[in-house]
């Protein structure tokens, strides 16, 4: 160990065997700084100065524990202190102090710094700001209506109202109205005019007798208008200013989701309504958490249509390919509808049994299939054939014979089959089926907010139809099926054999997801509890704070509610029994007059509705009158008793 503690003596002896650990000593230290500080200033010397002080007295420090602890002095000892500190690794710093790595960071610093000094502020406002003002104002209200604003119309709106802006700044000058209003009259005679008088400003218009330098300016200005074209790049520094962007189309409906949000909280009421017993023809036995229906008894079914070639929409390519060629048989024409999945699976099932299967619908009548193909279809699916591959109404009572029936039949009690308004599934023999074959109840979501009410529109039909493509990409990995699909020759026997093995292993797939398919349930608001104890999850569509609002309103229904659980009390009257007409020439006359109906009018149908289905149907509707009016009065709109006025004698079924 060298007798000297000088730290120069110390950081030169500090080098081991290999270059790359060098440490650079307190020299060389000195010396670059001193090589430097030609260019720097005298503060910034005595800074590098200080610096190198403070790091010798910490060698210094560092040498001294070393000796007394009769260890080998080394340089490396500063680096580690100083990651003490810092929490940088002593690696690094010994990189960066050596010379040329210095040089290099002190460059980079310095062309970071010039060109932060060099930048330009950018401009809050552009160089027509009452019109942008406007514009934007004109923007918001027609995005408020769900209108599109595209390019061309921000074009062409801001190139119109420059024109009015001017012409407004030129009524007021030769009107001598300056800070007052300006008739459209007055405008008009001297440019292209408003809609609507406008409140003309000082600070756009001028003074009235105006100086050289304001009348140049003002001619600069009418120049500035005359040229303003409203091109791309204004509206880049428009839609920058204005924080817009232009967004993919998520919502294609009527209304937007805040403006249905009103009709959701109707419908979840009258959901939980049914849910604590409210709405049943007579008392029924209510689970303490889920009311009259378990998930295992809470039930969707809906329609989403299948190509035969799914999920082939991206593929690995080079960077700045032009060109992006994915090679599909038939040109691409097999990525259209080929059939249609009926969708119909329950909130939870219990322990050893499986959900209702998966029904596909193709094209035709299904005459000219070979037994062989029959044979051929997957066991865990259900096909069917329809011209149009849609549901209609024959086909919704096939399903219901052969898919739904036998899987009803495994699930104990009573069961809430939740839809949409196809035409098939709201006809009265349907409802009828339901109820007396599987004891099953039919609630309808309301129109036009099926997208935000439906569980299989909650990524259930989506995810599934991903999980259908990747048994495509699978089947593809073997090279008989690639070739065989390179060469396109697939006949429409292969499709729906092939189709079916995609589809029954996927959804057997989907349906071990358990947890994802209560998700569905409880987020869309089918899966509500009678003691409120998940409602704060509801978010159709993920509306944010749409499940304290929910909680409000069903707080009301709680304390309007002055019968425990829904249940029937003492002093409240029973309700009639449901009449069903067995024969239309054997109807009672009396039973028509009571609701009254005209027994010669071939349009009621009131006195073939249970009071239950009525109900159902008659709050699909929109009814808002107290629900004890459709439950136990068949009241139509003949009836004064009932407020609503919504249901026209003949119209059940759709």
């Amino acid at each position: 160990m060298p007798e000297n503690n000088a730290p120069t003596d110390s950081a030169t002896a500090a080098y081991s065997s290999s270059d790359d650990d060098y440490a650079p000593s307190l020299d060389d230290s000195d010396s670059n700084s001193d090589s430097e500080s030609g260019s720097d200033s005298e503060s910034d010397r005595e800074d590098s100065d200080s610096a190198d002080k403070d790091l010798a007295e910490q060698l210094d420090l560092a040498n001294e524990d070393s000796e007394s602890d009769g260890a080998e002095t080394r340089a490396v000892n500063v680096f580690e202190l100083v990651e003490a500190e810092t929490g940088i690794p002593a690696e690094n710093i010994c990189k960066w102090s050596r010379p040329a790595t210095r040089e290099v960071i002190y460059a980079a610093a310095a062309r970071d710094q010039v060109k932060h000094l060099k930048r330009k502020k950018r401009s809050t406002s552009g160089i027509f700001p009452e019109m942008e003002k406007r514009l934007f104002e004109e923007f918001k209200k027609r995005r408020g209506r769900g209108q599109r604003c595209g390019p061309l119309w921000l074009s062409m709106r801001a190139r119109k109202l420059v024109k009015d802006i001017k012409a407004e700044a030129a009524a007021a000058k030769a009107w001598g109205t300056e800070g007052m209003e300006v008739e459209p009259a007055a405008a008009s005679e001297v440019g292209e005019g408003t809609d609507e008088g406008m409140e003309v400003e000082a600070s756009s218009v001028g003074d009235v007798e105006m100086s050289g330098a304001d009348e140049e300016a003002s001619a600069n200005e009418d120049k500035r208008m005359l040229a303003f074209q409203a091109k791309k790049d204004w509206r880049k520094r428009f839609c920058r200013r204005f924080k817009i962007a232009r967004r993919r189309r998520t919502n294609n409906k009527g209304k937007s989701k805040g403006d249905r949000e009103a009709e959701i909280l109707q419908w979840q009421v009258g959901l939980y309504q049914l849910l604590r017993g409210e709405r049943a023809p007579e008392p029924v036995q209510l689970d303490e958490k889920w009311g009259r229906f378990t998930p295992a008894q809470r039930i969707n079914v809906d329609q989403s249509p299948l190509g035969f070639i799914s999920g082939l929409q991206d593929t690995y390519a080079e960077k700045g390919s032009r060109e992006v060629w994915i090679s599909t048989p038939s040109g691409g024409s097999l990525e259209k509808r080929q059939c249609t999945l009926q969708v119909c699976y329950a909130a939870d099932v219990a322990s050893g049994k499986k959900q209702c299967k998966l029904a596909l619908i193709f094209r035709g009548e299904g005459k000219r299939i070979t037994e062989l193909e029959r044979l051929s279809w997957d066991k865990r699916v259900d096909v069917y054939f329809q011209t149009n591959a849609w549901a209609d109404r024959a086909l919704c009572l096939a399903w219901l014979e052969r898919t739904y029936g036998p899987w009803a039949k495994t699930i104990d009690g009573e069961k809430l089959l939740l839809m949409d308004n196809l035409d098939g599934q709201v006809n009265m023999p349907f409802r009828e089926q339901l109820k007396e074959s599987w004891d099953t109840l039919a609630w309808y979501f309301k129109p036009n907010c099926t997208d935000l009410l439906q569980p299989v529109d909650r990524h259930i039909a989506q995810y599934l139809k991903s999980l259908i493509a990747k048994e495509l990409e699978n089947w593809l990995e073997d090279d008989d099926n690639l070739a065989k699909w390179e060469s396109g020759q697939f006949t429409a026997s292969e499709r729906r054999v092939l189709l079916t093995l995609w589809s029954g292993e996927a959804y057997e797939k989907l349906c071990a997801m358990l947890e994802f398919l209560q998700k569905s349930f409880l987020g869309s608001g089918c899966l509500l509890t009678v003691d409120l104890s998940d409602v704060d999850k509801v978010a159709p569509q993920n509306m944010p704070g749409y499940g304290k609002r929910l909680r409000s309103e069903l707080l009301k229904v709680q304390e309007s509610d002055k019968t425990p659980e829904g249940a029937l009390s003492a002093s409240e009257p029973a309700p009639p029994a449901p009449l069903r007409r067995e024969d239309e020439e054997h109807s009672d006359q009396s039973d028509l007059s009571e609701a009254g109906l005209d027994s010669d009018n071939e349009n009621d149908e009131c006195s073939d509705v249970d009071p239950e289905e009525f109900a159902a149907f008659f709050f699909l509707l929109g009814c808002r009158s107290d629900p004890a009016c459709p439950l136990w009065t068949r009241s139509c709109s003949r009836q004064p008793s009932c407020s609503s006025g919504l249901l026209v004698a003949g119209n059940w079924g759709g």
